[in-house]
């Protein structure tokens, strides 16, 4: 360093001059700057002013850089140790390779869909009227717009049944619901394809099949395949092994939910296979049952419409007959025709509609009385104390009147004060 007239710095320095070098020296050190330095005092003040406000300039740049990678990786780094905690468990339990790789396949696919998000935890936060905003706004465009059932029933009734929606995912080849599967859920389809199989559909007669080979029974070859058909929610074929299938790809399409309100199990008939990588969302039979025996007047169009839905797919599966194969010991016993069981359970929906419905307005009535009660009780007690304090505002009318005539005797009371005499005038 040098002074301002080229002389090199040294003792004769003043000490504004050797501190603001040494400083100037410190900082340029710290930032890796050349060490050509200014001469003058004003010089070497504005260099360290704009050297510190060049370091932290940098400290904010390098801050904000890193927010933004961190932000960046957060998301990815949650799913990741969301699949490294689905791998430990296939690790810890010994699961076999193949089921190992297609959880971890299911939960990537499942997180890529809603990013890790739980709606219902999520909005369950949310007072009721924004939730069911948001709930129609998310699925205005989805299931309110496909789906038949929803169609059916009235808002309220449906911003119910939205809030209780589950996303789910069914990857190529998995299996959704599996035939003699307890299916206590109802799902409906909102994007992708399911392959729907009967293993065993029942023989189609020579008038539906327009020309077909007859029954062995009589005489033919019960081999021949059941006559293709398309139905209007998907396409029915055949599988390899000879087998009907039917390939539901209509969004809104519904799944289960055809025994709502009956005491037997819903044993699911039918394969449900994923066709190809496919969006549903699900929601349990208990919590449609629960909405719509307070929204009575949707329940009978909400069951209609699943059963219809369910014979629909019962008739394409089952072109020869209304016979729907029935799952139990011996797994050969033909159930009632559809429509006598429909009757029947109907009937039975509707006692038990009717018990609930007078149970519940026995409760309503029950806790609107106790609740009345409480409020007289309440009332009355007021009203007491009301009349207590009015009994007491004479006595307090009384009290201020004799206050006002006393301090009005006292003031009239009150000689007029003389003028003191001034302290100078006492000592002349």
């Amino acid at each position: 360093m040098r002074l301002p007239n080229a002389a090199p710095l040294g003792v004769e320095a003043s000490l504004a001059q050797a501190y603001l070098t040494s400083f100037y020296w410190a900082l340029t050190m710290l930032m890796k700057t050349p060490m050509v330095g200014p001469e003058t005092i004003n010089e070497k003040i504005f260099a360290c002013f704009t050297i510190a406000i060049g370091a932290i300039l940098f400290a904010i740049q390098l801050t904000f850089v890193s927010s933004l990678t961190r932000q960046s990786q957060s998301h990815s780094a949650e799913k990741r140790d969301t699949i490294g905690r689905i791998e430990g468990l296939a690790n810890a339990f010994n699961l076999p390779k193949d089921l190992g790789g297609r959880l971890s396949n299911h939960m990537g696919a499942f997180w890529t869909q809603t990013s890790g998000i739980n709606n219902n935890k999520t909005l369950a936060q949310l007072p009721v009227q924004l939730r069911a905003e948001i709930l129609k706004d998310m699925h205005g465009g989805g299931i309110l717009h496909f789906s038949s059932l929803f169609k059916k029933i009235s808002n309220e009734c449906a911003m119910q049944l939205l809030a209780k929606l589950s996303t789910e995912m069914c990857l190529d080849g998995v299996t959704l619901v599996a035939r003699g599967q307890n299916l206590d859920r109802v799902y409906m389809l909102m994007k992708g394809a399911l392959t729907i199989t009967n293993p065993t559909p029942a023989p189609a007669s020579p008038a539906a099949g327009g020309g077909g080979k007859k029954p062995k029974c009589c005489g033919g070859d019960d081999s021949s395949p059941a006559p293709v058909r398309k139905s209007k929610s998907g396409k029915m074929g055949l599988t390899a092994g000879g087998e009907a299938s039917h390939l539901l790809e209509k969004p809104g399409a519904c799944i289960g939910g055809s025994k709502l309100f009956s005491s037997s199990a819903d044993l699911y008939p039918y394969n449900v296979v994923g066709e190809r990588k496919s969006v549903l969302v699900s929601i349990r039979t208990k919590d449609v049952e629960a909405i719509l025996s307070v929204f009575k007047e949707d329940a009978e169009a909400a069951t209609i419409q699943l059963k219809t839905e369910a014979k629909r797919l019962d008739d394409t599966l089952n072109p020869g007959g209304p016979r729907r194969a029935s799952i139990g010991a011996a797994q050969a016993v033909e159930e009632a025709p559809v429509e006598e069981a429909q009757v029947v359970e109907t009937a039975g929906a509707q006692r038990r509609r009717s018990q609930h419905r007078r149970s519940t307005v026995a409760n309503t009535l029950l806790l609107r009385v106790g609740t009345l009660e409480a409020s007289t009780s309440e009332l009355a007690q007021a009203l007491e104390k009301i009349r207590d304090d009015l009994k007491l505002m004479p006595k307090i009318v009384q009290s201020l009147v004799e206050a006002g005539h006393i301090l009005a005797e006292r003031k009239s009371a009150s000689p007029t004060a003389s003028p003191s005499a001034s302290p100078t005038a006492k000592y002349v």
